[in-house]
């Protein structure tokens, strides 16, 4: 277990990496032209870019659709600038969403000025949750000091019956399972994208289990992302001859990361997946 202080300066440093960076993602990154800050899914029936990168909403969709209640309310775990905020605010659905980035809140509350959509600047591991039908996140959960909280605090807030939806990255293995230079990048990883959760898939099932969260469907999108597209080349091949240049900056940081991320996944030490929680107690 953590000391209080260290758990305080890894939520700080969530905060301050997101209030710092945000505009560059959105400025370079693979969907930030959009609104995005996570990753496209290229699935069979994905053909471009804006559906890639809505392609985890549309699986959302359609599990809001099977819960067949009169207009749901959605919690958005880690809701970033908006993105899934303004996809859910055409259907007849009530969405609320939680970040805990200033910058991040401000321009999400901007999409949803117009709307019934409301935005938490909160941590969602530890603030009072609105009860909720269906929560999702993606690509957030992984910046949680600990699971433990996070999962009894969803497990208050969602009704039963109502479902948890998660899209992120995992562990293929226990990291004590790797061998000194996997470990190196995975460190690198987690250190560069603030990520202190990034647990096997397996280990992340009990701790939600626990809280009376049944997992009822799950998928690995692995091979559905792209992982050679120029622009991860490039940054491959700085990194080949600068990565080792000691710069402190947390921007140099986070492209050793993304870095480190591409890695990872294409040496199968890591995994993107998707899977559903229903609340069964």
């Amino acid at each position: 277990m953590r000391q209080a202080a260290e758990l305080k300066s890894v939520h700080e440093s969530v905060i301050e990496y997101y209030e710092r960076h945000t505009p560059f993602f959105l400025r370079v990154g693979e969907g930030g032209d959009q609104g995005h800050i996570h990753r496209g899914v290229w699935a069979a029936e994905v053909s471009s870019s804006s559906q890639a990168l809505n392609y985890v909403y549309s699986r959302i969709a359609q599990r809001v659709d099977a819960l067949e209640l009169q207009r749901p309310h959605l919690l958005d775990l880690g809701c970033g600038v908006g993105s899934g905020l303004r996809y859910f605010i055409e259907r007849d659905v009530q969405v609320t969403g939680v970040t805990i980035s200033p910058t991040q809140a401000k321009m999400a509350r901007r999409i949803s000025a117009d709307s019934p959509a409301d935005v938490l600047c909160a941590d969602f591991a530890s603030a009072a949750l609105p009860l909720c039908d269906l929560m999702y996140a993606v690509e957030s959960l992984v910046h949680a000091n600990e699971l433990e909280p996070v999962a009894q605090n969803i497990s208050r807030s969602l009704r039963m019956g109502g479902e948890l939806v998660i899209c992120d990255d995992f562990l293929a293995q226990p990291f004590n399972h790797l061998n000194t230079s996997e470990q190196c990048i995975v460190e690198c990883l987690k250190r560069g994208w603030q990520i202190p959760s990034l647990n096997t898939w397996d280990s992340f099932k009990i701790v939600f289990e626990a809280q009376g969260l049944e997992l009822v469907h799950t998928e690995d999108w692995t091979p559905l992302l792209k992982l050679d597209r120029w622009r991860d080349k490039m940054l491959s091949m700085v990194m080949r001859f600068g990565g080792h240049l000691p710069f402190q900056s947390s921007l140099w940081g986070s492209w050793k990361a993304g870095n480190a991320l591409r890695q990872t996944l294409q040496e199968g030490l890591t995994q993107y997946r998707f899977g559903v929680w229903k609340k069964v107690r």
